[in-house]
């Protein structure tokens, strides 16, 4: 379970930063130039970057949810999975939620 939740957890980083925020900047013709588990930094400056992260994880998680009812029962550790990674994704947006009406 540990290891479920470990795959999960890189799935749900690399979504956010990589897919999300760093394919808008390759979009936006952009260059990337940080990329960790938690900073992403692009040498161009735009309104689309910041959101993309968030959007690609609201979109991970909902498709995860639509995934789990088309694995069988007995396939217990890819409903894990699926479930985890969902539970993950929209954890991740509902503290940025949170922090964002607490410092703004």
């Amino acid at each position: 379970m540990a290891a479920v939740g470990v795959l999960a957890m890189c799935v749900v980083t690399c979504d956010h930063e990589a897919l999300g925020h760093g394919g808008v900047c390759v979009l936006l013709h952009g260059r990337i130039l940080l990329l960790s588990s938690s900073l992403f930094r692009c040498n161009i400056r735009s309104g689309w970057i910041g959101p993309a992260g968030p959007a690609a994880n609201l979109l991970l998680g909902t498709l995860a949810l639509v995934c789990l009812r088309f694995v069988s029962e007995r396939w217990l550790t890819a409903r894990l999975f699926l479930i985890v990674v969902s539970a993950f994704s929209f954890f991740w947006e509902s503290a940025y939620v949170i922090r964002a009406m607490l410092l703004r």
